[in-house]
């Protein structure tokens, strides 16, 4: 026998079986975004790029998260938590709480989901945009 197939043939079916485990722990252990209420929630669809959907742990924070974003007075008073969802691109959305005119196309959503209300934020810059 080898000196490879005796260093090596043993260990090929555990290192097999560590590299199997893993892959099936990641794509299982992480749930899906697309699945959270709270994206579908925002009128996030299939048509939708969701870029991005996070906890903030003060609504005020999101300037250091979208520094292109137009101000937001009713953000930059409000220290309650917020569960954001970014829609990338076009954005066809139906919504009955969005801030704007829900009569044509949008690009770049920025939901903020406070409680149990969405408010979608339409035709934002998303430049610089951090998580």
């Amino acid at each position: 026998m080898s000196f490879y197939r005796r260093a090596i043939g043993y260990r090929w079916p555990a290192v097999v079986l560590v590299a199997l485990v893993t892959v099936l722990v990641l794509a299982f252990a992480r749930p899906s975004i697309a699945n959270d209420p709270r994206v579908l929630a925002c009128g996030a669809g299939p048509s939708n790029t969701v870029t991005a959907a996070f906890d903030m742990s003060s609504a005020r924070d999101y300037r250091a998260h979208f520094p292109q974003m137009a101000d937001k007075p009713e953000l930059d008073n409000d220290d309650s938590p917020v569960f954001v969802v970014v829609i990338s691109g076009k954005v066809d959305l139906p919504l009955m709480h969005a801030v704007g005119s829900p009569n044509r196309t949008y690009t770049n959503a920025v939901c903020v989901f406070k409680g149990q209300e969405p408010t979608v934020y339409l035709d934002e810059d998303l430049a610089g945009f951090r998580p």
